[in-house]
């Protein structure tokens, strides 16, 4: 392992288990060892039925071996779109989990919100009910 003591930054030469993961599926970047994986499951949960902003909760999973759970579907002024979970500080709230780049962000934002839309329409048809976790 490798430390980085001018930023407090912790980078590892060989690889841990969600890299080893990912070298084994061939999901690395070669610049460096940063996994390159994906999403490999959606999950929507407790689906909001009133006049909130929030619309429901959603749980990701990277490659079967990381789950990111309390992820919001939100209708703002623009349409859907996803936050990250996140807790409240004194000053303002800080992401506990997030993206590093654009890339996943979209990805992870496209495939939630289909889901979404998926499970609302199977809700309204009286397929699932709404009070269900999915």
């Amino acid at each position: 392992m490798h430390v980085s003591s001018g930023n407090g930054t912790v980078r590892f030469s060989q690889p841990g288990a969600l890299q080893s993961v990912c070298l084994a599926r061939g999901n690395i970047n070669r610049a460096g060892l940063r996994p390159a994986c994906g999403l490999t499951e959606v999950k929507i949960r407790n689906i909001v039925d009133d006049n909130s902003k929030i619309k429901a909760f959603a749980s990701i999973v990277f490659d079967n071996v990381f789950a990111v759970h309390d992820i919001r579907v939100v209708d703002g002024k623009e349409g859907l779109f996803v936050a990250m979970p996140s807790r409240k500080t004194e000053e303002r709230y800080h992401d506990i989990a997030h993206p590093l780049n654009n890339v996943m962000r979209n990805q992870i934002q496209k495939m939630v919100i289909a889901e979404y839309v998926k499970v609302l329409g199977m809700s309204q048809t009286g397929e699932i009910d709404v009070s269900d976790t999915y």
